[in-house]
């Protein structure tokens, strides 16, 4: 839980995930990619980082689907 006792993203991401893997996650410039999708990406960019051994990582992006 957040400090204001939400959800804190990771959770609300699970959490929709959970309820919709097929569902619209991130709608941005005429795409949108799924729960499942959008895992997908996250983990490719976060798998190595944490094989690593990083734990806390910066993250500076456009808004945007792409990375």
């Amino acid at each position: 839980m957040g400090a204001d006792g939400g959800p804190l993203l990771d959770q609300w991401f699970d959490r929709g995930r959970s309820l919709a893997p097929d569902g619209p996650a991130l709608c941005a410039g005429g795409r949108t990619l799924t729960y499942d999708a959008l895992d997908r990406e996250v983990s490719a960019l976060a798998g190595p980082l944490a094989a690593d051994g990083r734990r806390r990582v910066g993250i500076l992006a456009a808004r945007g689907v792409t990375a």
